[in-house]
């Protein structure tokens, strides 16, 4: 090396004179307002001679298009369920009148007595000229009949509707005047119209209503939770009996025929129309209601 340039490397000025700082800036870490960038790699030109480092991602929200599809099918499934049930309630009101459809069971019967067994259904019995039992169902379920030539037994036979079908149904009997009736049933409305005869009735759950009948001896209205009303008459030297759990009472008998009545009730109030004067051949009434009030007219 020559001296000229010896000299000059020695005197020359020291080394970084000319090497400019790193200049200082100030860096926004607010997470806010970062760009939403997927996920990888970045280079921060402020950083020189650092290694590539994985950036921070901000977690993205979460859909909201599943959270929609779930309402909007929850109220579809109500709707089908609403519609549903509005229709079953239609065909159960339907069945209430003996001629909105055809009915699924049809058949006659000779005999004296009639022995209707029933577990959900309405009863509507009414007078016919001739000389035999006509009995017709109108509902999901159908009876089974027999007779052994007095006794008619009816017996429901249980077959099970869908998901929005009702069991109850109407049961239709036509029968002679002097027919004898007992019917049961666990839950419903008994009905019987112009009908001379002795009639035992007995519902868990259900209105007896009896309208222009002459009851013969040994007839019983009886319902646990229900209304009992009779209209009609009672064959002299007979014992009767109207009782209800909970339930009202309305008794309606002819002036010409009074009877010996004897009215209870737990809680409730007994209204009883004076009458004739009775004797020793008239007719005895008892009427009893736990939770409910009596009534007692006559009429011409």
């Amino acid at each position: 090396m020559s001296q000229q340039q010896s000299q000059f490397h020695e005197d020359g000025p020291p080394v970084g004179q000319y090497e400019q700082p790193p200049l200082q800036r100030e860096v926004n870490h607010d997470p806010r307002e970062q760009p939403d960038y997927s996920q990888g790699y970045h280079y921060d030109p402020h950083t020189q001679g650092e290694k590539l480092r994985p950036m921070s991602v901000r977690p993205r929200r979460r859909s909201r298009r599943g959270l929609w599809i779930a309402v909007v099918l929850g109220v579809m499934f109500l709707g089908v369920m609403f519609l549903g049930g509005a229709l079953g309630y239609h065909n159960y009101s339907s069945r209430l009148s003996p001629h909105s459809e055809a009915p699924s069971y049809v058949t006659e019967f000779k005999g004296t007595t009639v022995n209707l067994h029933a577990t959900s259904a309405d009863i509507h019995v009414h007078f016919g000229t001739s000389n035999v039992v006509r009995v017709s169902s109108i509902g999901s379920d159908t009876f089974k009949g027999d007779t052994d030539g007095t006794t008619i037994t009816l017996n429901e036979v249980d077959q099970r509707g869908g998901l929005f079908e009702h069991r109850n149904q109407t049961i239709d009997i036509t029968a002679p005047a002097d027919e004898h009736l007992i019917l049961q049933t666990k839950s419903g409305n008994v009905e019987i119209d112009n009908i001379a005869a002795q009639a035992n009735v007995n519902t868990d759950s259900g209105d007896i209503t009896v309208d222009q009948a002459r009851f013969e001896n040994g007839s019983s209205l009886q319902t646990k939770s229900g209304d009992i009303h009779f209209k009609g008459n009672l064959a002299e030297k007979g014992t009767y009996a109207f009782t209800t759990d909970s339930g009202n009472v309305d008794v309606g008998l002819l002036a010409s025929t009074p009877a010996k009545v004897t009215a209870h009730t737990v809680n409730g109030q007994v209204s009883q129309a004076p009458s004739g004067p009775t004797t020793a051949s008239s007719p005895d009434l008892t009427i009893n209601t736990n939770t409910g009030d009596i009534k007692l007219e006559y009429t011409d």
